[in-house]
């Protein structure tokens, strides 16, 4: 299964500190996009894997441009039940930003933060919990900087389920994302009639992480995996 973030412009792929193979993890071909203007439907795309220099801090370097054809939110394939056409959806971030966009968070984090979907009459939460510690590998702790950790939590009446834990120990780079740009998007987009998610799990707003839930992957006493997942990182501010 394959989730892409993708436009026209294309994201660059290079090989710094990351094992990706995009070539290999995000084929080129045919997609489904999922486009929101107003509705959301999915659309046929295209997504094509372009061998070319990329600038990077470093100079220029070998690499690869993951170009989709048209504007889509994201792209998909290999999920049972995909088909084009009109897709139910509950919640869509408008605030959703590219990767090169200059934005930080809109506010530090003091606590935990929370917020509210209406599924059908039926809330559901997603909470991205706060805390801080002196990392533990570190000596002197006194002299230790905290490791900031998030976890972010998903309840639906009596399901609930802990989709991921962001830690960083850099608070200079940034805290994790906010509440307000952790959900990308909440539909039923594997057509069992329960909500499905599209989430950024990140500690840093300078990259790009999508990750993708499946309803019909939830199991009773199981922890909830994506099914599929986007990482981008531009070669221009990948840290030192």
């Amino acid at each position: 299964m394959h989730l892409v973030h993708g436009t026209p412009a294309g994201h660059a792929y290079t090989n710094h500190y990351e094992n990706i193979d995009p070539v290999a993890d995000y084929p080129a071909g045919a997609y489904l996009g999922l486009r929101c203007a107003p509705d959301c439907e999915l659309v046929e795309d295209q997504l094509r894997v372009l061998r070319q220099t990329i600038d990077t801090t470093d100079g220029p370097a070998p690499g690869l441009l993951l170009k989709s054809a048209g504007r889509s939110l994201f792209l998909v394939r290999g999920i049972p039940g995909l088909k084009k056409g009109p897709v139910r959806t509950w919640y869509v971030n408008k605030r959703f930003r590219f990767p090169d966009d200059e934005r930080g968070p809109d506010r530090p984090w003091t606590a935990s933060q929370t917020r509210s979907f209406d599924i059908d009459g039926m809330p559901l939460s997603m909470t991205g919990a706060f805390s801080a510690a002196k990392d533990p590998e570190c000596e002197p702790v006194a002299q230790c900087p905290d490791v900031l950790r998030v976890a972010w939590e998903y309840r639906l009446g009596d399901v609930k389920r802990t989709l991921a834990v962001v830690t960083t120990n850099a608070p200079e780079l940034g805290m994790p994302l906010p509440i307000e740009d952790f959900v990308v998007w909440i539909g039923d987009l594997d057509g069992d009639g329960k909500p499905d998610l599209v989430v950024r799990p990140q500690d840093r707003s300078d990259y790009l992480e999508m990750q993708l839930f499946l309803s019909s992957q939830l199991a009773a006493g199981q922890p909830w995996r994506p099914a599929a997942r986007f990482y981008f990182w531009d070669p221009m501010r990948y840290g030192c």
